[in-house]
């Protein structure tokens, strides 16, 4: 009898809530969804973002995810400058055979621009003649 090796699988998803904000802008909260697409269980060997990373997320890597399994993260970005904003992850996981599969997720935020506003007010007085 021949067991045949099965590549690991890892799906990567990315999305953001909210996906838009007015200047001043604010926190953006990011889902990261791993799923392990595998037939067999794999380590999570590298989680990397655009952003830093959480110790609570940097403790995923060399932890075990079950096949068919779900990790999620919530991650956090202070955007307050006008503009569009990428924000890609990328995970790497690995079998026990050492064989390894990688996904990458992309969100995009935006903070827009707020015209600024004045309020004027003039008043006139008379001089008094006398």
């Amino acid at each position: 009898m021949t067991v045949t090796n099965v590549n690991p699988t890892v799906d990567l998803t990315k999305s953001v809530n909210p996906p838009t904000l007015a200047e001043p802008g604010g926190v953006f909260t990011y889902l990261l969804t791993i799923h392990n697409t595998s037939v067999e269980q794999v380590t999570i060997s590298a989680l990397t973002d655009s952003n830093a990373l959480s110790s609570q997320c940097l403790a995923l890597v060399g932890t075990s995810l079950a096949a068919g399994g779900l990790d999620l993260l919530h991650l956090y970005d202070d955007q307050d400058e006008a503009g569009t904003y990428n924000n890609t992850a990328s995970v790497t996981v690995t079998d026990n055979e050492g064989s390894t599969a990688s996904d990458t997720a992309t969100a995009t935020v935006t903070v827009t621009n707020v015209n600024p506003t004045v309020d004027l007010t003039k008043s006139c007085e008379s001089a008094d003649a006398g």
